[in-house]
């Protein structure tokens, strides 16, 4: 019985020593918001919000689809750093699922990068502190043009939920009066991973009679399930 019971142990730590190779340890701070593991499935509702104020296409409209995340598996790059990989499709209805694009992440002891057509981003600096920032451009051609930072909250933000332990990055605000502005923030909740994405863009001018248009759009992505 003693043997038997011994044996199933082992048996036991084998699989679990296994199951750990397809996740994260989640051992470090702020990792845990990262949530990478293999199955994964995340599934966004994405409401782009078109404006044109007086322009020649005055109008205002909104696009609503949605796009599903999976992790798929757990790859190694050419120098030997493991990484998961993303399967993005879109859909209108969310029943005719259309293959968009894929990407990567890292995550180690002090970062959680996204690796998108090529481009490096430091989506989140490990461990998770109130008000720090980071420069999340620092591998690519943008390198200190975008200093990231936990912030409590803002005023352009319209998520439709907001998760227990839930943080906020401000990756950019660059909002001026007659140029194009941007904005864009990304919300991250504990064991899940991104909840919530907004992206704007404004582009103010100054047109005959002094009359000044805008044109741009607002993009929401809000979490609607995940497992």
């Amino acid at each position: 019985m003693k043997k038997a019971l011994f044996i199933a142990l082992i048996l036991g730590l084998v699989v679990f020593h296994s199951c750990k190779k397809e996740t994260e340890s989640f051992e470090l701070s702020g990792q845990e918001y990262a949530a990478e593991r293999t199955g994964k499935v995340l599934l966004y509702r994405v409401d782009s919000q078109i404006f044109n104020l007086n322009t020649a296409f005055d109008s205002n409209y909104t696009i609503t689809f949605f796009e599903r995340h999976v992790t798929k598996e757990i790859q190694i790059d050419s120098t030997g750093k493991p990484y998961f990989y993303h399967q993005v499709h879109k859909s209108a209805d969310r029943i005719d699922w259309i293959p968009s694009y894929a990407y990567k992440t890292y995550i180690d002891s002090t970062n959680y990068t996204k690796v998108v057509d090529n481009k490096k981003v430091i989506h989140l600096s490990l461990p998770i502190n109130t008000f720090k920032t980071w420069d999340g451009n620092i591998f690519n051609d943008e390198k200190g043009g975008q200093q990231f930072r936990y912030i409590e909250n803002d005023n352009l933000m319209q998520p439709d939920s907001i998760f227990k332990d839930q943080i906020t990055v401000r990756l950019k605000k660059e909002l001026l009066p007659l140029t194009e502005s941007y904005a864009y923030f990304e919300s991250y909740a504990p064991k899940i991973g991104l909840v919530y994405k907004y992206k704007y863009f404004n582009d103010i001018q100054i047109g005959s009679n002094n009359i000044i248009s805008q044109s741009g759009h607002h993009l929401h992505y809000n979490l609607i399930g995940h497992n």
